[in-house]
């Protein structure tokens, strides 16, 4: 028999390097994030099983002190804020779009009564406080970019 080329039991490494290993997956698509903020249970309990089925990864915030903070972390593709009448959204907007990494980060706002004067923001109106959860669909997946729809 010839020598090797290399040292003992190499040929199979250089082979798997070559070729990469036998049963190696294409990595996934990203998952994209969608935080939920100042949802009281009931509602997010519809709607994030929804966004979750259509493959979100899904975390909700409550709207305190450290909002902006915990968004921060999180990361999150698309903000889905529910405006309740007792929040300052103009400001809270304002807190967003003044923090550098959420600057960018585009907002769903369900309930308010007009829209703020803030790019990246779509608007799912809310009358009589009744969520229509195929728009708010719809608007979570164009502002994560699935479609243009």
């Amino acid at each position: 028999m010839g020598a090797p080329a290399g040292p003992a039991g190499t040929a199979g490494a250089d082979r798997l390097q070559k070729d990469g290993p036998k049963d190696a997956k294409a990595a996934p698509p990203e998952v994209a994030k969608v935080a939920l903020v100042g949802f009281a249970a009931p509602v997010a309990g519809l709607v994030e099983p929804a966004l979750a089925g259509d493959g979100y990864a899904v975390s909700r915030v409550p709207l305190d002190a450290d909002t902006v903070r915990t968004l921060v972390r999180g990361k999150p593709r698309v903000i889905v804020l529910d405006s309740h009448p007792y929040v300052d959204t103009r400001a809270l907007l304002a807190d967003l779009r003044a923090t550098a990494e959420l600057a960018e980060v585009t907002v769903v706002a369900v309930g308010v009564t007009e829209a703020p004067e803030v790019p990246g923001l779509e608007v799912v109106r809310q009358p009589g406080r009744s969520l229509e959860l195929d728009r708010l669909m719809q608007a979570v997946n164009r502002a994560s970019g699935r479609y243009a729809g």
